[in-house]
C-alpha cells in the first residue's frame, strides 16, 4: 500500500472517529424514544452562564461514559444525582471547579428534563 493511501486512510478513520463521537455525545436512549441532552443555552439561569453549563455537559460526557452507559440527567430526580454524584467525585479526575460545573450541568438538567415530564 502507498504511503499516500495510507495517509488517505489515517484521515477517514479520524473522520469517522469524529463523527461517531458527536453522535454518541448527542443521542441517547430514553423511554420516550431518543433524546439529546440538554444543552447550555437551555439551561442557563441567573447565576450559570450557557458557556458553563455547556461545558458541564461535556465534563458529564467524558466522565461518565468513561465507566457504564450515558445515562441523562432526565434519568434521575435532582436529589437523586445529588447523591450519585457525591458518591462518585472521587472516582472521577475532575478539577473541583470542573466538578462543580458538571454537578450543576446534572442538577439543572434534571430539574429542566423533570419540569418538562410534568408539563411544566
Amino acid at each position: 500500500m502507498s504511503r499516500k493511501t495510507e495517509k488517505g486512510l489515517s484521515r477517514l478513520a479520524l473522520v469517522v472517529g469524529a463523527l461517531m463521537t458527536v453522535a454518541y455525545m448527542t443521542s441517547g436512549c430514553a423511554s420516550g424514544g431518543v433524546t439529546a441532552l440538554p444543552s447550555g443555552g437551555m439551561l442557563a439561569g441567573r447565576s450559570e452562564t450557557a458557556n458553563d453549563m455547556d461545558e458541564g455537559r461535556k465534563y458529564f460526557v467524558m466522565a461518565c461514559a468513561d465507566c457504564h452507559r450515558r445515562y441523562t440527567p432526565g434519568d434521575r430526580s435532582p436529589s437523586a444525582w445529588r447523591g450519585i454524584l457525591a458518591n462518585h467525585k472521587g472516582r472521577v479526575s475532575l478539577t473541583s471547579e470542573q466538578s462543580g460545573k458538571l454537578t450543576g450541568y446534572v442538577l439543572r438538567a434534571s430539574e429542566y428534563l423533570e419540569g418538562r415530564k410534568e408539563g411544566k
